[in-house]
């Protein structure tokens, strides 16, 4: 039976976290334990109120009492002085109301006086030891928790928690639990409230902003992005149509004392989405040594820190984070594996946004092979890829930077053997949705996608179906093969339900079902988000101050003949910018074609179009109806102009 262990600062976190698919683990056996770091006592009252709270929303869940943990820890200190992620050595804080030591229910004491009969003082190595022996008493296979975010007890729960996971790594050598973090006040409190019982759609990006080190960035970790998230699956007590009936609505009825269920349409969508945090990577048990500074930062498992958590909302990343010292003109890393060992990657965290980038810099193999770097990325990992070989030590030799030597940093330094996870589950998606019952008004439309997960936890969307048939059958066991176009559903329904299937082609135990159903009923419109044009031209603008072109998605993707679809402000701004790249626009579509004068060929949506490697949709709004249109008159990838700038940025 695998263990899960669900990690959250606050009773009501637990909902954010995992609320639409936490049943879902009870009922395939999972072994689910959910631990409370703080009590959530922003007074001296309602502690205790959350506290029960909490046992009554588990129970609801079907998780035992004796899985639910509570660390006891305060939810505020007093003013003025440091949170406790980043209290001194056996400082002893206070919580705002005058408490000084953990406590929790009388018929449900907090860990360590159920431990060792004592309620221990609000203290930093305290709160540390705690959760370092929960750990190892549960070893978990998973951690679900949140990730650094606006709310400072959500920054140290994840610190906290890499800190722990840090020591660990290096401790039990078999010790490789799949770690994923989640944004939930980005992804689900503070969301769009989008709800729907029917075709509910994905989580979206949220429109916030956050500030790291005095840029903008989408999240307070500014190291992820929404294109690599994990999409969980939601269950289907989390889809049932009346909200009252739905366990997440009951279980946000519960947590009453924060009017949690006000957030209910925020929280659920088709999906669940987390960051994936990978720990099989071979540097926590090498030996690591640099010519000057702190080695011990590279492969401490934490890729982000801070010395004071408190200022989450202008927060720095300026803890944790290797720096060569003054005089050191030539800086080298060194990591000496445990064993020779076949390795295939290496990923260079760059202190985010530095004082002196890294231009050039070395790998070196064993003293022999030697691998040239150029500039590493600044606002997201450098991913070396390489041919797999056999290494015991791997050298990391920074040649040249953009100013002074010492104002370097790299906070983390990962390196892995080569793998190759095995799929072990799929789910249809349609229009990027993850759907379970789909309905329609009698005309189906919308390209069938396939969401793969890993028995490593690693998940994403296949890029094509070649692996997978896809089956359409009608109640009787018929094949509906004229309702299928490739990748896309098509025609008028005049059956009241269908079924769509999908198997891998090498392993048939792989494959999803979805029930079509023809409904009178009025259908969600999937709108364009607030704000999500103001978010774009601000990623734009990011990726012209990085000297980064959009026509290098195109070359990345061999795409060197384009149209472009949408004669707006954002299209004569992409034609424009694409002037000084090696692609080639073919031609113009637009519905007003007869009212521009452009030097392309154009032509208007109705009109034959030639074939063309890719076409390009400027239009942000609508674009499923255009991609839907324009891949009965192409072959080519139907491309957002969103999704290339995503994927630069």
């Amino acid at each position: 039976m695998k263990k899960v262990l669900i990690l959250v600062p606050h009773q009501d976190d637990d909902m954010i976290l995992c609320g639409s698919f936490l049943k879902g683990l009870v009922e395939r056996e999972y072994q689910v334990f959910v631990v409370y770091m703080t009590n959530g006592d922003y007074d001296d009252q309602i502690g205790v109120i959350r506290l029960q709270e909490a046992l009554d929303v588990m129970n609801l869940y079907g998780i035992p009492e004796s899985q639910v943990i509570f660390m006891g820890y305060a939810n505020q200190y007093t003013p003025g002085t440091p949170h406790i992620y980043n209290a001194k050595p056996h400082e002893i804080l206070e919580s705002r109301f005058g408490n000084r030591q953990t406590y929790g229910l009388p018929n449900h004491p907090e860990y360590c006086y159920l431990k060792s009969g004592v309620h221990h003082l609000y203290r930093r190595e305290n709160l540390l030891n705690d959760l370092k022996e929960i750990v190892l008493e549960i070893l978990p296979d998973i951690i679900m928790a949140t990730d650094v975010e606006m709310h400072v007890d959500h920054i140290a729960n994840s610190l906290f928690l890499d800190e722990v996971i840090g020591v660990l790594l290096k401790e039990i050598p078999d010790f490789r639990p799949i770690i994923y973090k989640k944004q939930g006040y980005n992804t689900d409190w503070y969301a769009a409230a989008d709800y729907s019982p029917i075709n509910n759609v994905a989580a979206k990006q949220s429109t916030r902003y956050s500030y790291v080190n005095h840029q903008v960035t989408d999240f307070l970790n500014p190291y992820i992005r929404w294109q690599d998230r994990i999409r969980i699956p939601i269950d289907e007590s989390a889809r049932i149509t009346e909200k009252k009936d739905n366990i997440v609505y009951k279980a946000l009825e519960l947590y009453s004392s924060q009017n949690a269920v006000e957030y209910f349409d925020s929280l659920v969508n088709s999906d669940s989405v987390f960051w994936r945090r990978r720990t099989d990577g071979v540097t926590y048990r090498s030996r690591v040594s640099a010519t000057s500074g702190q080695a011990s930062y590279l492969n401490d498992f934490k890729i982000i820190d801070c010395e004071n958590i408190m200022h989450a909302n202008g927060w720095c990343v300026n803890a944790s984070v290797w720096h060569p010292a003054l005089g050191d003109e030539k800086p080298v890393i060194t990591f000496e594996l445990e064993k020779e060992t076949i390795i295939s990657e290496i990923i260079i965290y760059q202190e985010f946004c530095p004082k002196s980038e890294i231009l050039r810099s070395v790998l070196l193999f064993d003293g022999r092979e030697r691998l040239e770097i150029e500039r590493l990325e600044k606002r997201k990992p450098t991913v070396v890829r390489v041919a797999p070989r056999p290494v015991q030590k791997v050298e990391y030799r920074i040649e040249r930077c953009s100013g002074n030597m010492v104002d370097i940093g790299i906070s983390e330094i990962e390196i892995y053997e080569e793998h190759f996870p095995m799929p072990v589950q799929a789910k249809i998606m349609i229009d990027d949705n993850l759907v379970y019952d789909y309905f329609v008004n009698g005309r189906l439309k919308g390209k069938i996608g396939v969401y793969q997960f890993f028995q490593d936890g690693s998940a994403r969307t296949a890029p094509d179906l070649a692996d997978y048939e896809i089956v359409l059958l009608d109640e009787q066991g018929n094949r509906k093969a004229e309702y299928l176009r490739g990748d896309r559903l098509y025609g008028e329904m005049p059956e009241q339900k269908l079924i769509l299937q999908i198997f891998d082609k090498k392993n048939k135990e792989i494959s999803d079902t979805v029930t079509i159903h023809k409904t009178e009923k009025e259908l969600p419109v999937d709108i364009l988000v607030p704000n999500k044009e103001k978010r774009l031209l601000l990623k734009w603008i990011t990726l012209k101050q990085d000297h980064i072109n959009l026509g290098r998605y195109f070359e990345m993707h061999s795409l060197y003949t384009i149209a472009v679809y949408g004669l707006g402000e954002r299209g004569i701004r992409f034609l424009d910018e694409l002037r000084d790249s090696n692609v080639k626009i073919q031609y113009v579509v637009d519905k007003n074609a007869k009212q521009f004068a452009v030097s392309f060929p154009l032509y208007t949506p109705n009109e034959e179009l030639e074939e063309v490697d890719a076409m390009v949709v400027t239009v942000l709004n609508g674009f499923r109806d255009i991609e839907e249109r324009m891949a009965y008159k192409l072959q080519c990838p139907i491309i957002s102009i969103e999704d290339v700038i995503e994927s630069l940025a």
